[in-house]
């Protein structure tokens, strides 16, 4: 991750903004407000106030006029909102930088989602024009420059988004998970689409609890979420999620405290070497897995172990590479030639999932050490809830990959068990994301507690195009009528779908016990959801802002396949 900060004497590094942007995630949620100023502050000069606010903290600028006033520049209890609308994303940032400096509390960005809009067309707004659509990347960027705004001015700022035309769910759902503090509509479209503003009045919320009420006593289908911290596993807590679908360990790596200790465990030579680097980190995941089976208080927590590639985690930074080289005691020429080593011309297909497990056993151990350590801690703080950990096995395509990378899990867990002088109940699963895996499912359900489809690579593979490159062509596929709808958006039912339901209908038979459940993107999408449904899936998982969908989705489900 980035070490970039703001310098006030300095332009804003629209690269740097940018950089490691996939792996960034907002701060906070929520709006924040000013503080009345305390009796002290009320007398500034010769002047006796009433209705101000506590002084600014950290490096804001006064008005040009204070200088005329010995410098006086009270604030006023009334938030300060200021509109950002200049068509470019480093004016954006720029601008959102100098209202921050003066005080503003709340910054308001202009975006536009109807199709050829006249205000959007004559605004020339930054997020599209007309019928172009606001994506998540724009969004996630200008909330990760304004955490660094943020710092810099040494007081949080408010992040809000003025739609200026029809806005779904879907858009809303994205604005909330990058951190977007406030939503609002043009009027006409506020009366219109009110049941989906995320913002809604006292009456509309409690109309909303009713209805979703009415949704979870009709529907069959458990929904969960999909959360690696323990703020999101208690925001979809309080939203509805029945557990955690996937929580994928990977982005538990990235966090500074830790990636160097990985880095080093990517440049070791010999298992032994491998072993310390990552007893180093073993505490870390423990206590991240504490953090969520609390948040979950005795629900099911599914736990992914390491998916992605090597070479995501190393680092490409020469001074980040010198440092690992002194660490690992290796000239920097070495480093780089390791690094160089774990290149991969296609790594969506490379060696990742299950197969770094295969490779290097040792990172299985360290992971179920923590899983099960944690477990244990959490239950006998809470002898109340049943904590059973849900160890999911990722990529596999065929069954002696799990049947090795299970034995490693098993015999480590059992053993930290044995050690503890408790009884302890897991499960071990996998993820059915390879064709093979759905035509070969009865064999793998002979070995599995569990089936989760990752219908994100499941999809992928199915149709033999990458999700990160599909956009060069899908536009045109729209517009031939080859494809109707995005499929990493819509589930493909005909193709990925027959495969969904060729896995559940081979595993089943073989172990009645299995149960199944889906935690790509698709898992918070209505159509997809009622999908699940049909075919005898036991939940979803989606990301927390969207679990209030899945639910409603999974109850209309229900009652329309009756």
């Amino acid at each position: 991750m980035s070490d970039y900060k703001l310098n006030k004497n300095e332009r804003i590094d629209v690269e740097e903004i940018l950089k490691d942007l996939e792996h960034y995630h907002p701060r906070r949620r929520g709006w924040t407000w000013r503080t009345p100023a305390p009796a002290e502050q009320l007398k500034q000069g010769p002047f006796q106030y009433r209705d101000i606010s506590a002084n600014m903290e950290g490096d804001s600028v006064g008005l040009m006029t204070a200088h005329y006033f010995d410098n006086i520049d009270p604030q006023p209890m009334p938030t300060i909102t200021t509109e950002i609308a200049s068509g470019r994303f480093e004016d954006d940032i720029r601008r959102m930088r100098m209202a921050a400096h003066h005080g503003a509390d709340h910054i308001m960005v202009i975006r536009t989602a109807g199709q050829s809009h006249f205000d959007g067309l004559i605004e020339g707004t930054p997020q599209g024009i007309g019928g172009v659509p606001i994506t998540r990347k724009q969004v996630r960027a200008q909330r990760k420059a304004l955490d660094m705004i943020e710092d810099e001015v040494g007081r949080p700022i408010n992040y809000h988004s003025y739609v200026s035309g029809v806005a779904g769910p879907d858009v809303a759902v994205m604005f909330a998970e990058e951190g977007v503090n406030g939503w609002h509509q043009d009027p006409q479209y506020n009366v219109l689409y009110r049941n989906i503003n995320c913002v809604r009045s006292f009456v509309d919320a409690c109309e909303s609890k009713r209805i979703m009420a009415w949704a979870d006593k009709y529907r069959t289908l458990k929904v969960r979420t999909n959360a690696d911290t323990p703020a999101d596993a208690k925001k979809a807590r309080e939203l509805g999620a029945e557990g955690i679908g996937l929580c994928r360990t990977e982005h538990m790596f990235f966090e500074a405290d830790r990636i160097a200790a990985f880095r080093e465990m990517i440049c070791s030579d010999t298992a032994e070497e491998r072993e310390v680097a990552l007893a180093k980190i073993l505490p870390y995941q423990q206590g991240d897995f504490e953090k969520l089976y609390t948040a979950l208080e005795g629900n099911p927590v599914t736990i992914r172990f390491l998916d992605p590639p090597l070479h995501e985690f190393v680092p490409t930074e020469e001074a980040d590479i010198e440092a690992l080289a002194k660490a690992q005691g290796k000239s920097v020429a070495d480093i780089k030639a390791i690094i160089a080593s774990l290149h991969e011309f296609n790594p969506m297909m490379g060696h990742r999932g299950c197969r770094l497990a295969v490779t290097y056993p040792e990172i299985a151990k360290m992971q179920t050490a923590a899983v099960i350590r944690a477990a244990i801690n959490v239950q006998k703080a809470h002898a109340d809830w049943n904590v059973k950990p849900e160890i999911m096995i990722p990529l596999v395509g065929d069954v002696k990959e799990l049947k090795f990378v299970k034995k490693v899990v098993v015999e480590t867990a059992d053993a930290e068990i044995a050690a503890a002088g408790v009884e302890l109940a897991y499960e071990v699963g996998t993820m059915i994301e390879i064709p093979r895996a759905c035509l070969t499912a009865d064999e793998i359900a002979a070995n599995a507690d569990f089936f989760c489809f990752g219908t994100n690579d499941l999809t992928q593979m199915t149709y033999g195009f990458s999700r990160d490159d599909a956009g060069k062509f899908l536009e045109a596929y729209y517009e031939t009528k080859i494809f109707e709808n995005d499929p990493f958006a819509k589930l493909d039912q005909v193709g990925v779908g027959k495969l969904m339901n060729m896995a559940i209908s081979l595993g089943r038979p073989v172990n009645p016990n299995l149960h199944v459940g889906i935690c790509g993107e698709h898992g918070g999408d209505p159509t997809s959801v009622e999908f699940c449904h049909k075919i005898g899936l036991d939940y979803v998982s989606c990301s927390p802002f969207r679990v209030p969908i899945a639910r409603l989705a999974a109850a209309q489900a229900a009652i329309s396949n009756k």
